[in-house]
């Protein structure tokens, strides 16, 4: 499981408040987590958790655009 879902709301947002830079390890295709791809658990902190970057193990599979279906 990637650190990533250590990372709750509160903790992501009181990050961000304080000017830190978040960047969530290790996104892996071999465990997504809750989400069907690891494309997905990466545009899911990157576009609506609002984090600074990833570390992957897959970044051919990196989400350079935010998903359709993601506001």
């Amino acid at each position: 499981m990637p650190i990533a879902a250590c990372l709750g709301i509160r903790q992501g947002a009181l990050s961000l408040h304080q000017s830190l830079t978040v960047v969530p390890w290790t996104f892996s295709d071999d465990d997504p987590g809750e989400f069907e791809t690891v494309g997905r658990e990466m545009a899911y902190y990157m576009y609506e958790m609002g984090v600074d970057g990833v570390i992957t193990n897959n970044p051919d599979l990196y989400p350079r655009r935010p998903p359709q279906d993601i506001p």
